[in-house]
């Protein structure tokens, strides 16, 4: 029997500064883009949608929850959540507004894995926790 995965990142946020990026709510246009994505995938196959949990306090990431709330109601299969299935654990950096910032460090992280570009992981330790989630 053959499982296929489908990895989804969080459909665009309302991005307000002053609040922690695990905690922005879906923008409605994220949530037009869920809508949108759910009727693409709608022939796919899906069984069920797996979102991710806030890493510190285990409640619900907004964004993620809502995209993936969306995803499972539009295509009527089953929703629920896991640990480690997030992004970046980076609680202690603050807001980069410049998007070709944001853009010029997510570069380095992946550029030298093993370093501790920005956040509290490396991008091979953030890729060693998601891959035993999701061998979970």
């Amino acid at each position: 029997m053959v499982c296929k995965l489908w990895l989804v990142k969080h459909a665009q946020p309302e991005i307000v500064a002053e609040v922690p990026a695990k905690d922005w709510k879906l923008s409605a246009e994220g949530s037009r883009q869920s809508e949108c994505l759910a009727e693409r995938l709608r022939d796919a196959g899906l069984e069920q949608v797996i979102t991710s949990l806030e890493p510190k306090a285990h409640s619900l990431e907004p964004k993620a929850h809502q995209t993936g709330r969306i995803l499972a109601e539009r295509l009527s299969i089953p929703f629920s959540s896991a640990p480690d299935l997030h992004e970046h654990r980076r609680e202690s950096t603050e807001f980069i507004g410049e998007h070709a910032r944001w853009e010029e460090m997510v570069r380095e992280f992946f550029a030298s894995p093993d370093q501790l570009i920005f956040g509290e992981e490396t991008a091979d330790e953030a890729h060693r926790r998601f891959s035993r989630a999701v061998r979970r």
